[in-house]
């Protein structure tokens, strides 16, 4: 056995036994989910950002500030209206692989929560979407955006409970086509559509009230097509309780998390001003590229994982978290070290006045790597029935994040609302792997986690450059602070002059003189970053 397999954490499988034996079907499953999931994401994060685009190019920094307010606040709401029903379809349908009439069960319980769930909550943002323009952003068109918007609000949720139920059943192509594909390119199409013809932001919101509309008969004709599971009555007493046992922390646990993760944008909009929660809409959708390899790993690691604890084959699960967390941790450094280098640049895309953004981006991005760097923790503590640790855990966080980022908004303004999130962020994964640890016996650690860590180091070390004569240079070739680049330990322009001066000759470096500059940019100006 290798020195590095005998050296890996206490109570952690050997690497080589990891990826051999142990976890090929199950690593199999959810690798090929990643594939598939990986390619509908990075579809969906470029149809959003087109989307983005548009909204912030058509509509104004302040007008969007508006609406991307709105938006966020129905979607952080709305979540209630799915009641925890489509986590309960990711660890009851795979354990009921053997009993149609017991899935169909599952899923129309589901089904009546979502819609009774949903109809119940629209109505109730609708007659408080006065009180909440109030006590909130206080602008004119705050309410008619918001009461648009939440018609979506039942809608959404069917179409989410369908996705997630292909993903209970490992049909990762056609969730990926309803989820990641359908919904955001109607939007995009809607949002186009509007702007062609010249609706304000009420008329758009209406049009994508329309494009959530569509994607559920989409949703819904693929569901009946590739899968048998149908809505069925006769649940039982047990069945009912079950369901709510699991459901029930797991709505609550959202509570918890929306005052964790979104309580940032609430208090933006609440304390600072439109423009500011537009530029702190545009930085938080930039940090969410980090986490693609996460979310593609996530979208079959639940299922897979609430099916091996079932049939507790616990090295198995053990290995599975371990070699996807590794991979989800490559991927997410990185694009992390991309987003922190081109920061400015990539803000710049929405604009001038975007830009200003360049340090909660920064701060997002860091919080967005140690979300990685922990993979599926929260899915695995509610797949090994943890469902109220989770809850627990988020609500400790939240009203940790709701007093430190109040405090920090008041002191430091959109920074300080992103040091709260992303600093709760960090600390409630952290507490999720020590609870796993202690409880399950489940850490994905090993010391091959050194090798991507080491690798994003080096990058940002190398490409933190310097300006010559108009081009950047990376710090590999740094003097350091106030002296000259130099290349290979001599000072730029040297190797195209003669024999140094008496009065520097035995110095260890030579200024360059502007004759040398010039020469010397106009050799690398092919190969220097603006």
């Amino acid at each position: 056995m290798s020195a590095d397999s005998t050296n890996d954490s206490a109570g952690h499988p050997s690497d080589d036994t990891a990826e051999s034996d142990l976890l090929l079907g199950a690593l199999r499953s959810v690798a090929h989910g990643a594939v598939v999931a990986i390619v509908g994401i990075g579809l969906q994060k470029l149809l959003l950002f087109a989307t983005t685009l548009l909204l912030t190019n058509g509509l104004g920094v302040g007008v969007y500030g508006v609406y991307a307010f709105a938006n966020r606040l129905v979607t952080s709401l709305g979540s209630f209206a799915l009641l925890g029903a489509e986590v309960a379809l990711l660890r009851y349908i795979p354990e009921a692989d053997g009993d149609p009439a017991r899935r169909d069960r599952v899923f129309g319980l589901a089904v009546g929560t979502v819609v009774l769930a949903g109809l119940g909550v629209a109505v109730v943002l609708y007659v408080l979407a006065p009180w909440l323009g109030r006590r909130t952003i206080d602008h004119p068109l705050f309410v008619p955006v918001f009461r648009t918007l939440v018609l979506a609000l039942p809608l959404l949720g069917l179409v989410r409970l369908t996705g997630d139920l292909l993903r209970s059943l490992e049909l990762i192509v056609d969730q990926t086509v309803v989820v990641r594909v359908a919904l955001p390119g109607l939007q995009l199409c809607a949002v186009a559509l509007a702007l062609v013809v010249g609706f304000d932001v009420v008329g758009l919101a209406g049009a994508l009230v329309g494009a959530a509309a569509l994607t559920l008969v989409v949703a819904v004709a693929l569901a009946a097509r590739h899968t048998t599971v149908r809505p069925a009555g006769g649940q039982s007493v047990d069945e009912v309780a079950r369901f709510a046992n699991y459901a029930g922390p797991v709505t609550l646990g959202k509570v918890g998390g929306i005052l964790r993760n979104r309580v940032d944008v609430l208090l933006v909009g609440a304390l600072l001003s439109a423009t500011a929660a537009g530029i702190y809409n545009v930085a938080l959708f930039l940090t969410g590229f980090v986490s693609l390899s996460l979310l593609a790993f996530n979208q079959l690691f639940p299922p897979v994982a609430a099916k091996l604890y079932a049939t507790d084959r616990r090295e198995e699960l053990d290995a599975l978290y371990s070699v996807a967390t590794r991979w989800i941790f490559t991927g997410g450094v990185a694009v992390a070290v991309v987003e922190f280098v081109f920061r400015s640049e990539l803000l710049a895309l929405f604009g001038t006045a975007y830009t200003d953004g360049r340090v909660v981006l920064s701060v997002f991005v860091v919080g967005q790597v140690v979300n990685c760097s922990v993979g599926s923790a929260g899915w695995l503590l509610q797949m090994t029935d943890h469902q109220y640790l989770n809850a627990a855990n988020n609500w400790l966080l939240a009203v940790l994040n709701v007093g430190v980022s109040y405090l920090l908004v008041l002191e430091v303004g959109l920074v300080g609302a992103a040091v709260g999130t992303a600093g709760s962020l960090a600390l409630v994964n952290l507490l999720r792997v020590a609870e796993l640890w202690y409880l399950e016996g489940l850490q994905p650690y090993t010391r091959r986690f050194v090798f991507p860590l080491a690798a994003g180091g080096g990058y940002g070390r190398r490409d933190g450059g310097a300006e010559v004569g108009g081009c950047r240079t990376p710090a590999s070739r740094r003097g350091g602070p106030g002296r000259p680049p130099y290349v290979r330990g001599r000072a730029v322009g040297a190797r195209y002059r003669g024999p140094r001066p008496a009065a520097v000759r035995g110095t260890r470096h030579t200024v360059p003189t502007g004759r040398d500059r010039r020469r010397v940019t106009a050799r690398r100006r092919g190969r220097c970053r603006p």
